[in-house]
């Protein structure tokens, strides 16, 4: 009887951990499937703050919840580079942007640096990742508490940072007004040793909004005029483009490749 007593309860018991396990189970996916995290890739030329773009998406109707977003970067042949969490925001509507426009509810940001680059110094220079590939991997946090921190979603990508052309620009220069209509652009090319006709050039204009920088303007905004694969360290605006608009900031960027 002693015996059949203890299997039972071996039994009753072994059926308890197996529904408490199911119930965590079950208890988990749920929260997966309320959210969803996806990354806007940056483009063009970006500093560090563009990598805080993405959008989501939640069907729970609680707008009192808080959040953060963990951002990963690791770099091939280093390892994570980069670990930044954050500070907690709410999601007061089923579909979320973060963008140039109110990143600011991400911040303060908090960083650790890791690598074998300084790579806290790098950022505070230029604010831009030195060249590499890249592995992008941003976690939605829903806070439980002053401590605890639930999964609700996440998401990743590879970033490719091409080596950058260090390209000056001699003509005009910056922040000039200029009074020809179809005006002369030129520039040298950071390393000599490899001017040659292996070196094509691109070269973008945009329209700047009122306000807005130099820098949003050319990531951002559709371009204006582009010229590209073309090898000189020159170019006059085509007479055939569309005509410079008077009074207006048109910034212009370029970059190099070679063939």
């Amino acid at each position: 009887m002693v015996i059949k007593n203890n299997l039972k309860y071996f039994m009753v018991m072994k059926s308890i951990k197996l529904l408490l396990i199911c119930c965590f189970l079950f208890s988990v996916k749920p929260l997966l499937c309320q959210y969803s995290i996806t990354a806007i890739e940056p483009a063009g030329i970006f500093n560090f703050s563009d990598l805080w773009s993405f959008s989501i998406v939640k069907t729970t109707s609680d707008n009192t919840l808080e959040y953060l977003v963990k951002m990963d970067i690791s770099k091939q042949g280093e390892g994570m580079v980069i670990s930044a969490n954050s500070t907690r925001f709410t999601l007061d509507a089923p579909i979320v942007n973060i963008n140039q426009g109110n990143r600011s509810k991400l911040e303060p940001l908090s960083m650790n640096y890791s690598g074998g680059f300084s790579y806290s110094t790098i950022l505070a220079n230029n604010s831009r990742l030195p060249e590499g590939t890249y592995i992008i991997h941003l976690t939605l946090l829903e806070c439980d508490g002053p401590i605890k921190q639930v999964v609700a979603a996440e998401t990743d990508y590879t970033l490719v940072i091409d080596p950058m052309a260090v390209i000056f620009q001699t003509s005009p220069m910056d922040a000039d007004t200029l009074c020809e209509e179809v005006p002369m652009y030129s520039w040298v090319y950071s390393n000599p040793l490899l001017v040659d006709n292996t070196i094509t050039y691109k070269l973008i204009m945009v329209e700047l909004a009122d306000g807005q920088n130099q820098y949003d303007g050319i990531m951002y905004n559709p371009p204006y005029f582009v010229e590209e694969n073309f090898s000189s360290t020159f170019l006059q605006y085509p007479v055939s483009a569309r005509g410079l608009i008077p009074g207006k900031i048109m910034p212009i960027a370029g970059n190099s490749q070679q063939q």
